[in-house]
């Protein structure tokens, strides 16, 4: 569920984890936020919960046969995006490679901090890293 929102969140992974953190089996949380997981015997595991964006969540397991928990969400500052472009042509029955072309661009929290932009694309075509401005995004 998520701690803000209380909401479900569908398709969190729930699995168990021994002291040596190797997961022993799991599950997904259905629509209802549910799951229903077999714990091997051992001793020292944890149920783990998690679900992209939001904080993993352990649990020691003691023999509980209900755990109701709450996640955090967890923002994550890309450093800079990295844009790759490629061009394959091949023949009329797709067997020979004529031509590949790629082209990498990179692009700075920096440069996207002092651009007046909404996107890494607009970023891109504005700077002129964008060698084909009709596929970044948006142009035809």
């Amino acid at each position: 569920m998520d701690k803000d929102l209380n909401e479900s969140l569908i398709g969190t992974n729930v699995f168990v984890v021994n002291e040596a953190d190797r997961a022993l089996g799991g599950v997904v949380a259905g629509s209802n936020g549910q799951y229903i997981i077999v714990v091997p015997d051992g001793e020292n595991l944890s149920i783990a919960f998690s679900f992209i964006g939001y904080k993993t969540l352990r649990i020691p397991y003691t023999g509980q046969t209900q755990l109701n928990v709450e996640l955090e969400t967890q923002g994550v500052e890309l450093a800079g995006a990295e844009v790759v472009g490629r061009r394959v042509e091949r023949s009329s029955v797709g067997l020979t490679e004529r031509e590949l072309v790629t082209a990498t661009q990179k692009i700075t929290t920096e440069m996207l901090e002092t651009a007046p932009v909404a996107s890494i694309e607009e970023a891109l075509q504005q700077n002129g890293q964008c060698g084909y401005p009709h596929k970044c995004g948006t142009g035809g």
